[in-house]
């Protein structure tokens, strides 16, 4: 893979060169290797699968900074240079910008930016605490983010992208919910919360939210929408990647039992660590190096709180 840019892709540098991207069949079984070792985070498919967004951790810099792959040339372009923490990648609909959560000195600024422009980010918000984009709305005027407040957690939030509008509250209770996607057709909200006692994952009508229907059934995080809008593939807690045939009709929704795709060995946290192909039958997974030391991926989850950010 042809470098752009100076970085850490290929050089060893963040986690040790010791984490690898696989693209796997829906079996588990390895099918090829994008780009070469380096301190993976988060990665992110743009709509078209054609290029990768990827979060890399340089620890001795103490920074993190996204990356675009484009996968056909086979070339990696450094994408942020931030001081701080570059984290959670969100493409816009038409896979031409990229929203994500920059944190730096326990601030969290929302940003956009365009793939393959010169011009700078543009700060969409700031917060003194956790704020992350999630998903942007398939007609392109929408941004759910997950927001904090202390009385009631994490919460989900829409921002308009048009005009100066602020965001607004879209699911605020008293428990944990975060990580909300939009269907294809932009008529459904895939997301997880705690309300149970443990994160589950949950899909509401919008823009009208009506009733829920809990799609996970042991457990579930990071609800990813296949792209033909039939199937819910989410993460269970112990890493395995399940998957949960979708009907819908009018407002009506039938969940079919999930299924075990396989396991990725990467316990599940905040940051996503895999992602569906355009055509739903390929998982690219972060996974260690054969060989390494490290047997398993741990995601620490509100990793930020330890370093004073929250």
């Amino acid at each position: 893979m042809v470098l752009v840019g100076e970085g850490l892709a290929g050089k060893g540098k963040g986690g040790g060169g010791t984490l690898r991207l696989v693209w796997k069949d829906r079996t588990g079984a390895e099918l090829e290797t994008v780009g070469e070792p380096a301190g993976f985070d988060e990665i992110q498919l743009l709509p078209d699968g054609k290029q990768l967004a990827a979060a890399l951790t340089d620890s001795a810099a103490s920074a993190r900074d996204l990356w675009i792959y484009d996968l056909e040339r086979d070339v990696a372009s450094r994408f942020t240079f931030s001081p701080g923490f570059d984290s959670v990648i969100t493409p816009s609909a038409d896979g031409k910008t990229l929203f994500y959560s920059t944190e730096t000195g326990g601030v969290f600024a929302l940003q956009r930016k365009r793939i393959g422009g010169s011009a700078d980010a543009e700060v969409l918000l700031e917060a003194p605490s956790d704020l992350y984009p999630n998903s942007a709305s398939p007609d392109g005027t929408l941004l759910a983010l997950t927001t904090t407040d202390p009385a009631s957690r994490y919460d989900i939030s829409l921002l308009p992208l048009t005009g100066s509008a602020k965001p607004s509250p879209l699911i605020k209770t008293p428990f944990s919910e975060q990580r909300a996607t939009f269907s294809p057709d932009g008529r459904w909200l895939a997301y997880q919360s705690d309300e149970s006692g443990r994160d589950e994952v949950y899909v509401t009508p919008f823009p009208g939210l009506g009733g829920k229907w809990q799609i996970s059934t042991a457990g579930g995080l990071l609800p990813n929408w296949n792209r033909n809008g039939r199937e819910l593939v989410y993460q269970a807690p112990d890493g395995t990647l399940m998957a949960a045939a979708v009907t819908t009709a009018d407002d009506d929704l039938v969940a079919g039992t999930p299924t075990a795709i396989f396991n990725t060995g990467i316990q599940p946290g905040d940051s996503r660590t895999w992602d569906l192909s355009p055509d739903g039958q390929r998982v690219l997974i972060i996974e260690p190096m054969i060989g390494s030391d490290t047997s398993r991926i741990t995601v620490v989850v509100n990793w930020l709180a330890g370093r004073g950010a929250r």
